[in-house]
């Protein structure tokens, strides 16, 4: 595996972490 696809794969996860902790704080 490449480095960029870790990237990739990471990136939208951190993202969709930070939504779901956004949307969970009043």
């Amino acid at each position: 595996m490449t480095s960029g696809t870790i990237l990739e794969v990471q990136i939208p996860r951190k993202a969709s972490s930070t939504r779901l902790l956004a949307a969970s704080r009043p």
